[in-house]
């Protein structure tokens, strides 16, 4: 449980630094034209002409660090939820099996 909850708060400081950027930190996603990787050669392509008013570069790269660290809060704490009542689960169940004599009515 403790390496889920510190492997959520290892995460917070890239999703902060993207959030709260001034300025683009991947010019690339920028440009008029993109690199196209391909399995044995490199292709240059114009960028789609799809214009959102609200949706700037920046608006962009600060919405994605929040669905980051929205999605990687949701997941975690599912997870450490998950592993405590499976734990509890386990404990609970040793507790009502091992005999405890001093617990024990006499008859």
């Amino acid at each position: 449980m403790g390496y889920i909850f510190l492997n959520g708060i290892l995460l917070t400081p890239a999703c902060a630094l993207i959030i709260f950027a001034n300025d683009i930190l991947y010019d690339t996603y920028s440009s008029r034209s993109h690199l196209l990787c391909l399995p044995f050669y490199l292709v240059t392509v114009e960028r789609l002409t799809l214009t959102v008013s609200w949706l700037t570069p920046l608006s962009d790269q600060q919405l994605g660090g929040v669905v980051m660290k929205i999605v990687q809060e949701v997941s975690y704490d599912f997870m450490l939820g998950y592993v405590f009542f499976q734990w509890y689960r386990k404990e609970k169940a040793e507790a009502e099996d091992t005999n405890y004599p001093l617990l024990q009515n006499e008859t």
